[in-house]
């Protein structure tokens, strides 16, 4: 009795037997094996005729820019009639629900840079070349830029980007790979500009298939570009080459910004939309804040100032934190008035058990780092004050009132602060910790981020689970001041360790406090789980720092 398993001799044998090959690689190969003869040709092409070499405009005869033009022109035709590239009938044919929006909003971004950063050095009136000082002679200069750019689109546009996304079966590969290839071609300095508005143009011929359109926006780029620095339609920029080299990076960035805005127009939605809308409320309050905390330092500057002028026995740099501490708290108490923040009850809570729990075993973490780290080195009992600090209790208090006043001023900026706005804008309590803690690692040296940044992630834990700026500032307070005990601080001698050793403990410090911040979330769930499945405190709803 046969197998009904075993596939018949005549199966085997059939020359129409199934071809097992994988489809993808196969259909990769033939896609490379029509895409790169195609790109070979246009890059072939461009080299000889020199396109792809950095030139500026002033040194190009128009003939040469005409016979570019044309060039690309037969090229284009020539590889659409082999179907070597797709057909495109939008090629010349402009989108102006999407161009001149977006023409008015890149003049009013190179403007409101130029305006914002260098408002007082521009040299006005703007001097046009002694070649072309009548109108129509100026008119008639503008003609070979407008050449220019619409060869630049058909060569790096309507060829090379529509080759290689066709190349790579992705458009947004071909853009991407396009981009790479111009920024390439270009000297170091330009680089970066090249990069960024290639992906600019990218993103446009992506969602309008047109040339013309990119010319446009091209165009609206290059020319007030052309009249700050100068060019062939200036005789000298409106700003000198320092200056102008100042605005590129917020230029480069608005750049992206433009190009990412014309994707969410494509891409928008009602989801879309509230989520964009929800990020413009939370910059504004951003900037609200910002501005807030600004406006009260410049204002109560003048009463610092004579506080400091006094000196009796407060040091200028307490009064610096104090006025640190009071600008930082007029905005975290302007978002909770509004409920855009932690209310004032959530952060002055106290949670005596969280607190008195992470402030005991956080004052044991410099001295046991030290005892692992460098056990030769630790000297237990070594405790010397200074003789001010045993002979006058006000020196106490001067010594004592700016650890307080640091860490209180720290906590309301880091974590009421810019840990919340950061979690409203990216909807998640995670997101806003880790960010919170970056900035907050930011603001110290380099040297101590090995155990700065895992301390900004435990303030943060810990205010993302309490919402407390009281039981934070304990913990921040805490260990301080256990690390001002084991080296030498402003007011007190090297107490434990010497200072050339005092180094040799931050690993084993940051090590320490990760190892406290994970066992404080686990004894958070732990407790959240014995008490029901109601879910984590501050998860169970929206806090009102996330609240739209």
């Amino acid at each position: 009795m046969g197998d009904s398993n075993r596939l018949p001799i005549s199966f085997m044998l059939d020359h129409r037997a199934p071809n097992f090959r994988p489809r993808f690689i196969v259909g990769r190969l033939n896609r490379l094996r029509r895409g790169v003869p195609c790109l070979l040709l246009i890059l072939g092409v461009g080299r000889g005729l020199g396109i792809y070499e950095p030139e500026g405009l002033a040194g190009i005869p128009p003939w040469r820019i005409a016979e570019w033009a044309v060039s690309g022109l037969a090229l284009l035709w020539m590889l659409i009639g082999v179907r070597a590239l797709p057909s495109n009938r939008k090629l010349f044919r402009p989108s102006f629900r999407i161009t001149i929006p977006l023409m008015i909003a890149t003049v009013a971004l190179i403007a409101g840079i130029a305006l914002g950063i260098h408002g007082d050095k521009l040299r006005w009136p703007f001097h046009r070349p002694d070649s072309i000082q009548t109108p129509s002679i100026w008119v008639n200069a503008v003609f070979p830029v407008l050449a220019f750019s619409f060869q630049q689109e058909i060569w790096q546009r309507a060829l090379l980007q529509s080759a290689l996304s066709r190349l790579w079966g992705n458009r947004w590969l071909g853009l991407a790979s396009t981009a790479v290839l111009i920024s390439s071609l270009q000297p170091s300095g330009q680089q970066g500009f090249a990069l960024c508005s290639a992906v600019l143009l990218g993103v446009v011929f992506i969602r309008t298939r047109s040339v013309l359109s990119t010319t446009a926006v091209s165009l609206t780029v290059g020319l007030p570009l052309g009249m700050l620095q100068g060019g062939p339609l200036a005789s000298e920029g409106l700003l000198a080459r320092g200056d102008f080299l100042l605005m590129k990076p917020p230029l480069l960035l608005g750049l992206l910004s433009l190009a990412v805005a014309v994707e969410l127009w494509y891409r928008r939605s009602p989801r879309l939309l509230q989520s964009i809308k929800a990020v413009a409320r939370t910059l504004l309050l951003m900037a609200f804040a910002y501005a807030l905390y600004k406006l009260t330092a410049i204002l109560l500057a003048p009463l610092w100032q004579a506080v400091i002028g006094r000196g009796e026995w407060m040091k200028e740099s307490a009064v610096v934190r104090m006025a640190l501490l009071v600008s930082a708290a007029v905005p975290v108490m302007a978002l909770a008035w509004l409920r855009r923040g932690p209310s004032l009850r959530e952060l002055l809570a106290l949670w005596p058990v969280a607190s008195l729990g992470l402030v005991g075993v956080a004052a044991w973490i410099p001295a046991i780092a030290a005892a692992i780290a460098i056990p030769d080195a630790f000297r237990v009992g070594a405790f010397t004050s200074l003789s001010p600090l045993t002979a006058n209790p006000r020196a106490w208090l001067g010594a004592a009132l700016p650890l307080v006043v640091a860490a209180l001023q720290e906590e309301l900026v880091h974590r009421a602060l810019v840990q919340s706005l950061l979690s409203r804008l990216f909807r998640s309590e995670w997101v806003g910790l880790v960010l919170g803690a970056l900035h907050f690692a930011a603001f110290h040296p380099l040297e101590s981020a090995v155990f700065v940044l895992p301390g900004g992630l435990l303030f943060g834990l810990v205010f993302m689970r309490t919402r407390s700026i009281v039981c934070t500032t304990l913990l921040h307070l805490t260990l301080n001041i256990a690390t001002h005990l084991l080296h030498t601080a402003e007011s007190m001698r090297s107490l434990f360790l010497s200072p050339d050793n005092s180094d040799a403990k931050r690993i084993a410090v940051g090590g320490l406090i990760l190892v406290l911040t994970a066992a404080f979330e686990g004894v958070w769930r732990w407790s959240a789980h014995r008490r029901g499945p109601a879910g984590l405190p501050n998860e169970r709803a929206a806090p009102a720092s996330l609240a739209p």
